[in-house]
């Protein structure tokens, strides 16, 4: 966890410890950000960079398209209005925002985030 326990680094140790040797780097953060998905890999190699036996390492790359992924909030959001006692008219999309100057630098996270948004629809 980033920001909870176990650590990455206490995870990644412990995995070291019982003898894995690959390591699938899976960030919980669909759309790619340095301040999000990049914050993890970085914690992740930085407790790499300290072993002197590595596991291979892999990475998921953003899924925020993935059909996968569409298809599990798309059935979130269909059997949460079937919960409902009442029929929706509209659904609104509410995602995390980023500061303007990540987006200005590069970030793909708002065209990621409209990408899965038009997806949903």
């Amino acid at each position: 966890m980033r920001y909870g326990r176990p650590s990455i680094v206490e995870k990644i140790k412990r995995l070291q410890d019982q003898g894995c040797n690959r390591i699938l780097l899976f960030p919980l953060y669909p759309q790619y950000s340095a301040a999000t998905t990049a914050s993890v890999m970085d914690k992740a190699f930085d407790a790499l960079r300290k072993m002197r036996h590595q596991p291979t390492t892999r990475a998921v790359p953003p899924y925020y398209d993935h059909p996968g992924y569409i298809q599990a909030i798309a059935t979130g959001i269909r059997q949460h209005h079937a919960s409902l006692d009442w029929k929706t008219d509209v659904t609104i999309a509410s995602l995390h925002g980023l500061l303007q100057v990540f987006i200005g630098k590069g970030a793909p996270y708002q065209t990621h985030c409209e990408r899965t948004v038009l997806l949903l629809r």
